[in-house]
């Protein structure tokens, strides 16, 4: 009898022990879904984003979005919302506009190929000194002036001025012949070929004779220096019928100051470059550009490229001016 007590006694702490067992994977089972976990990323997205933000320092704001991309998708919301609570969201908005402006996404290009995209700049005195033409088979306007020395007249383009343009950058390919090369190695200050001038100021580009060669040189303002030393604005030494490509590529972002800078590369097909010469712009806006030369030569032009747009608050105030 005893051991027939024995035997369900058994069984029946087996199955006790089994459900507890049971009942112990059951609740760590659940455990994961007792409650949400809250992660680095939940606490810079949703309600939590303003909090977080709100005692962090501005640089650590800035260098959260290298933890991924997640963190760097959240940054600008994080941003404006910061600038909401601080009272700034239309500054926040003004400059990251004016920041994709800069960035070229709204320039206007004008590219002069063509006679037509231009209009004839009269000669001094209204004279017949120039004559233009275009070689369709080599893509290039092509500008011969002869007579004396002076204002030969060309092509012009120009912009309202009410339109408050920036140019940006200027991209175009130039050769020259002088006509008359013993006259101008004698008296260098009276000769001049293949102008592009831009203005508003006097800004541009023009080859000059030197006494024994010539050189690409930039005509705008002069950097204050020693009248002894060399003329900062040159560019580069030019050789006639050598093509060269010029980038002129302008910065705004001075303020209070008349002028500002531009950085001049020109490389020629016979492997001669300068990178990135810097000189000084007036700081006007672009209502017109010339093509002429100003004494006997022959100047030819191709891919004629201008970046330019409106005004912005970062490119600094205009210089009061009137259009030459």
């Amino acid at each position: 009898q005893k051991e027939g007590h024995t035997a369900p006694l058994e069984a029946q702490s087996r199955h006790t022990y089994c459900q507890g067992q049971n009942m112990v994977k059951q609740a760590r089972n659940r455990a994961p879904g007792a409650g949400p976990r809250t992660t680095l990323i939940d606490l810079w997205r949703g309600d939590q984003q303003e909090v977080v933000a709100a005692f962090l320092p501005l640089k650590s704001i800035a260098a959260v979005p290298v933890i991924s991309r997640r963190f760097r998708d959240q940054q600008p919301l994080v941003l404006f919302r910061l600038a909401r609570r601080h009272g700034v969201a239309n500054a926040l908005t003004v400059a990251s506009l004016d920041a994709l402006a800069a960035s070229g996404r709204d320039w206007s290009t004008f590219s002069g190929d063509a006679v037509d995209d231009w209009r004839i700049l009269p000669a001094w005195q209204d004279r017949d000194l120039f004559a233009v033409s275009v070689d369709t088979a080599e893509h290039y306007i092509e500008i011969s002036t002869n007579g004396p020395t002076g204002h030969g007249g060309g092509l012009v383009k120009t912009f309202d001025a009410a339109d408050r343009l920036c140019v940006r950058q200027l991209k175009y390919r130039f050769r020259f012949t002088d006509s008359n090369p013993e006259a101008s190695h004698e008296d260098p200050d009276e000769h001049a070929f293949a102008y592009f001038s831009m203005g508003g100021g006097p800004d541009g580009l023009s080859v000059f004779p030197t006494a024994t060669g010539y050189e690409l040189t930039w005509f705008g303002c002069y950097e204050p220096h020693d009248e002894e030393e060399d003329n900062d604005n040159v560019i580069m030494s030019v050789a006639p019928g050598t093509w060269y490509d010029v980038t002129v590529t302008f910065d705004w972002t001075i303020d209070d100051s008349d002028e500002n800078w531009a950085f001049v590369t020109c490389e020629g097909d016979d492997g001669t470059i300068e990178r990135k010469k810097r000189v000084l712009s007036s700081r006007q806006p672009l209502t017109a550009m010339r093509l002429y030369n100003y004494s006997p030569s022959v100047a030819h032009y191709s891919n004629v490229d201008v970046k330019y747009s409106p005004h912005t608050s970062r490119d600094g105030d205009f210089v009061n001016s009137q259009e030459q």
